[in-house]
């Protein structure tokens, strides 16, 4: 399963994910348009000219988890992600929404 990412080479899904995919995309300039004024006629054919475009996974598994503990109150995480990922999302599912470095 992927989601894409707006832009000129984006390959579209077909039918019912199509018509997801769409709906997913307005929901998310809407919100967007109501919070910044500047976006107020922003609108998918205008956002995908700006960038190429893209699909990526919807869920992503990271690979060679290793957990050590440094001490009583500490641990170093290393693990590896596809590029385009991000350590900090992954980092928030295993802590919650608050961690410093």
């Amino acid at each position: 399963v992927t989601l894409p990412l707006p832009g000129k080479n984006t390959m579209h899904g077909h039918g019912y994910s199509m018509n997801q995919e769409q709906s997913a995309c307005e929901l998310f300039l809407q919100s967007w348009r109501a919070h910044d004024e500047q976006y107020s006629e922003l609108d998918l054919n205008t956002l995908a000219g700006h960038a190429d475009g893209s699909r990526r996974p919807l869920w992503i598994y990271p690979e060679d988890v290793r957990f050590e503990r440094l001490s009583a109150d500490s641990i170093s995480v290393a693990f590896s992600l596809p590029s385009g990922c991000y350590a900090t999302v992954f980092l928030r599912h295993l802590c919650g929404s608050s961690f410093t470095r």
